[in-house]
């Protein structure tokens, strides 16, 4: 089993996610354009939510919260 984040890990996490408010749709847009080259990860994911464009967006509200 895993080691639970140290509070200074969380601290850092914290302290960098706004930074990636603006940029983070784009950043997990071609995430996804990268990670879905390969059919068969593509197969694992929600192909609508993919084709609707909100599978960057869930992801990146992920990360931010």
């Amino acid at each position: 089993m895993r080691k639970p984040l140290s509070a200074g890990t969380k601290a850092i996490v914290k302290s960098t996610a706004p930074a990636l408010q603006q940029p983070g749709l784009a950043i997990t847009r071609r995430m996804y354009e990268r990670l879905f080259i390969n059919p068969d990860v593509n197969a694992i994911f929600d192909q609508a939510a993919e084709e609707s464009g909100e599978q960057p967006l869930r992801l990146g509200a992920a990360i931010l919260a």
